[in-house]
């Protein structure tokens, strides 16, 4: 029994539901409304061949539901957390898990990426948000990214007043917008702007330091200069560069979604979210270039394109699209509750759902381990009152906490051997077990002359069911077999087969196996 790539398995999961024989379609329709006469009851298909790894999740604030969370952020009173939505709400809830309910803070008519607090803000009461205005776009004008500033009233709980809305920075950006705006422990505001195009840094920002998208910029809004609601810091890396925007910190970036600054260590982690194959955790240092598009992470992407005025910098760590493909920047851990993970820089991945540790020194990795694997779409990360490591499912809108994981042995208990699935009441002439049912599909894949045996088991009493989008939904511990076999000459002769696969849904993903 052998493990197969996870992104590989997916796709054939989506061929083998997708491609279901139309009568089989039907009987399976009917089967939602009508319960199975044989049920599958011998299923040992569970859990995984794999060790358990060392950390999972766990749902907090169970009463609180979000629409689409993209940044939690504890307040300066450490007595609400502050949770912004994707489509234009921010909004406050108490730390006390038993008490807290939402609580509107902001509402705005744009795209909302961050909030921070301006580290006076028991003294002057002001929030940045970083933003995007295309719901607003009239025919004709161009998508920007946009840092707002507002007052907050003193009120329990609190409530930004609107009308003190004033402009910070805005920029043309319209696909690729980053993006988050943070101050420093330096006290400046730091901004990650994407390449804001949809596809392969159209618009050739990714090494041009003259405008501002695919740049980290670091800004004073403590005072105002030139025409601008900003200061550019004295001592930016780029201002003795002839024609480059003085407010750039670093650039070279695709899809900055997320970063943070060790608060112990002050080193900047930036989270890059990748095109074609790779994404990236870079360490940033002042003028830094880190390579888009002529890199993707370390690796060529349009080499012949013009380099910007300094050297590229190598991610810190980079991740193949096998086992990440949005990656979402995390922070250094300084919890009590996970003392092995002390010092470590956590991150994870919006589509696979995995979330690695990491250590280094200097830009020399000393450890670097995947931690957990779930099933939330993870658009940010963040810090609880105690320093737990939060996380915001992106569609559920559920908030999860990241513990240890119980001790237990699964793996052990997984078949190693077909006869052990509970699938086949006899292996040697696949003999489906009961309530295991046998399928084909409509446009089988092409095999080269063998013979393929195709069977569904579905655990129990559980159903399957058609959405009207056309797709089918399986339940949890659903398993999907192929049995690849190739004829045998000979007058007498039987198949010869060669390997059955399995997909089987645990925990909400497909994995796949083959014996």
């Amino acid at each position: 029994m052998t493990s197969r790539l996870a992104v590989v398995l997916l796709l054939l999961a989506v061929l083998s539901s997708a491609a279901v024989d139309a009568n089989a379609a039907d009987n399976e329709t009917q089967a939602a409304i009508k319960p199975r006469q044989i049920q599958w009851t011998t299923s040992q298909v569970a859990g995984s061949p794999e060790p358990p790894l060392p950390y999972t999740v766990e749902r907090v604030f169970p009463q609180l539901v979000f629409k689409g969370p993209v940044h939690l952020l504890l307040g300066p009173d450490r007595k609400r957390y502050f949770l912004t939505e994707y489509t234009g709400r921010i909004v406050s809830f108490s730390v006390d898990q038993k008490s807290a309910k939402t609580d509107i803070f902001l509402e705005l008519g744009i795209h909302l990426h961050s909030l921070d607090f301006h580290p006076r803000f028991q003294e002057n009461r002001t929030i940045y948000v970083f933003g995007n205005n295309v719901p607003l776009v009239k025919e004709g004008e161009e998508p920007r990214n946009q840092v707002l500033s507002f007052q907050v009233s003193d009120e329990d709980p609190p409530r930004v007043l609107p009308e003190s809305q004033q402009v910070i920075l805005e920029f043309e950006s319209n696909g690729h917008n980053g993006g988050e705006a943070k101050f420093g422990p330096d006290g400046y505001l730091y901004i990650t702007c994407g390449d804001g195009s949809s596809d392969s840094d159209k618009w050739d920002t990714g090494q041009n330091v003259s405008d501002l998208p695919s740049g980290l910029l670091r800004i004073d809004v403590d005072h105002s200069g030139e025409g601008r609601n900003y200061r550019i810091p004295d001592d930016n890396p780029l201002l003795h560069i002839e024609g480059a925007r003085g407010e750039i910190w670093a650039y070279g970036f695709r899809n900055p979604w997320r970063f943070s600054f060790d608060k112990q260590s002050r080193h900047l982690y930036v989270g890059d979210v990748g095109q074609d194959l790779w994404e990236m955790v870079f360490l940033v240092q002042p003028g830094g270039n880190y390579g888009w598009s002529l890199k993707e992470g370390s690796h060529d992407f349009h080499p012949y394109k013009k380099q910007g005025p300094t050297p590229i910098l190598p991610p810190l760590v980079e991740h193949h699209h096998t086992e990440s493909r949005s990656l979402t920047g995390g922070h250094v851990y300084h919890g009590p509750r996970l003392p092995q993970l002390e010092g470590a820089y956590l991150y994870g991945d919006y589509e696979t759902g995995k979330v690695w540790g990491l250590r280094h020194e200097g830009n020399q990795v000393t450890w670097h381990k995947e931690l957990a694997d779930h099933s939330l779409k993870v658009a940010t990360f963040g810090v609880g009152i105690n320093g737990e490591f939060l996380l915001a499912d992106y569609l559920s809108g559920e908030l999860y906490e990241l513990v240890a994981a119980p001790q237990r042995d699964s793996h052990q208990m997984f078949p190693r051997l077909l006869s052990n699935t509970g699938l086949y009441s006899s292996t040697e002439e696949l003999v489906p077990a009961d309530g295991v049912i046998p399928y084909e599909v409509n446009a089988a894949q092409w095999c080269d002359g063998a013979v393929v045996t195709r069977h569904l088991a579905l655990p129990g009493a559980s159903q399957m069911t058609f959405t009207q989008r056309g797709a089918w939904q399986f339940p949890e511990g659903a398993v999907l077999a192929k049995t690849i076999a190739f004829p045998v000459a000979g007058a007498n002769s039987s198949n010869r087969r060669v390997e059955t696969q399995l997909l089987t849904l645990q925990s909400g993903e497909w994995a796949g196996y083959s014996y």
